[in-house]
């Protein structure tokens, strides 16, 4: 029987993420989250719903908090201007996820809260290794119709910088 270190008993829960959401994801999307006890701060505390607000901005104010970003804007990981400030600018502990799939604000929190384990994880790692990322979220289906939520890496500073070279060689 495998033996338990002493060490791995004693040590602390890690700290609670806290959560900023998108103006996009609207005043359900966070309510919902808040409801199941996770620690949100929705856009509209922090910026009263200016839509004028750009993107890098309010993703450099989710990292320096220390917040994780969500997103549902798929626009956002297609604009290289805004992805290129946020990978040179960003603090070792950034993280944004874009919630993908055209489904109602409820499906969509739901489908967040059932990846949410694997989110912390993906978080946690890259902390560790003081790597920010940009990850997405979505429905996939599984063999025999069931439906499973996939967490994955989208881009870390090195893959968007190996995906800029590649895109200027092609040009």
């Amino acid at each position: 029987m495998k033996r338990r270190s002493a060490n791995r008993a004693s040590r602390t829960p890690p700290e609670p993420l806290t959560y900023f959401t998108d103006r996009d994801l609207a005043k359900k999307f966070p309510a919902i989250l808040q409801e199941a006890g996770l620690a949100v701060v929705p856009y509209r505390q922090v910026f009263r719903d200016d839509p004028t607000v750009p993107d890098r901005e309010w993703i450099r104010t989710a990292c320096q908090n220390g917040w994780v970003s969500l997103t549902h804007d798929s626009a956002t990981r297609k604009d290289e201007d805004t992805l290129d400030e946020v990978f040179r600018d960003w603090e070792p502990s950034g993280a944004l996820f874009i919630l993908k799939g055209g489904i109602p604000t409820q499906q969509l929190a739901e489908m967040f809260l059932e990846g949410q384990g694997k989110v912390e994880r993906m978080v946690r790692k890259h902390r560790r290794r003081q790597d920010p990322f940009i990850g997405r979220i979505r429905r996939m289906s599984r063999k025999g119709g069931r439906q499973a939520v996939e967490v994955v890496r989208w881009a870390d500073r090195e893959t968007w910088r190996a995906k800029k070279r590649k895109r200027r060689r092609q040009r």
